[in-house]
C-alpha cells in the first residue's frame, strides 16, 4: 500500500504526503513549501480524485477496445489498475 511505503532511511513516506495534504487543505502549509511540492512530477492535492480520474481514463480505454463499459469483475488493465474491482464499486456506490 502506497501509504504504508516505508523509504530506506525509515520514512514513512505515504503517511507524511498525507499530513503535507491535511496542512495544505488547512491553508498552513508555506507558498515555499507549496511549490516545492508541485515542482514534482505526477503531484496532486486530492490524491482520491486523481486516482478516479486515472481509473475513470481506463474506463474510456475499455470502452473504447470493447465498444461496451461491462467491465468483468476480474478485469486487470495492463498497468495494474483493478478496473473490474473499480467499476463495480461504482455501480455500487
Amino acid at each position: 500500500m502506497p501509504g504504508l511505503h516505508k523509504t530506506t532511511d525509515g520514512i514513512f513516506l505515504g503517511s507524511w504526503l498525507s499530513v503535507q495534504r491535511r496542512i495544505y487543505k488547512k491553508g498552513q502549509l508555506s507558498q515555499e513549501r507549496i511549490a516545492l511540492l508541485e515542482s514534482k512530477k505526477d503531484w496532486t492535492w486530492n490524491q482520491l480524485e486523481a486516482d478516479w480520474q486515472k481509473n475513470f481514463a481506463a474506463l474510456e480505454e475499455y470502452v473504447q477496445e470493447n465498444n461496451d463499459a461491462l467491465v468483468p469483475n476480474n478485469h486487470k488493465t495492463t498497468n495494474g489498475i483493478l478496473l473490474g474491482q473499480w467499476a463495480s464499486y461504482q455501480r455500487s456506490a
